[in-house]
């Protein structure tokens, strides 16, 4: 099933603060200037993993919740 733009649009422009995060996760893409889901996706595994205090429990955790909405890490959905 293919997702609709306007779903799509509605999960990339989601904040980090909105999704349940933990604050170790939050603290981290913050600091790195991450602040909504479009910021995060369009990064590589090992883009995420070089952000500091971002280890892979952190990406562990981002991936489900990315994954969990259809979508993957290091793609471009412009």
């Amino acid at each position: 099933m293919k997702m609709k733009n306007d779903e799509l649009e509605k999960i990339l422009t989601t904040s980090i603060y909105e999704v349940g995060f933990s604050q170790r996760v939050v603290n981290a893409l913050t600091y790195a200037g991450l602040k909504y889901i479009k910021d995060i996706v369009t990064l590589t595994e090992g883009q995420l993993l070089r952000v500091p205090n971002f280890g892979f429990d952190s990406l562990n955790e981002v991936k489900q919740y990315v994954e969990s909405k259809g979508l993957i890490i290091g793609a471009n959905y412009e």
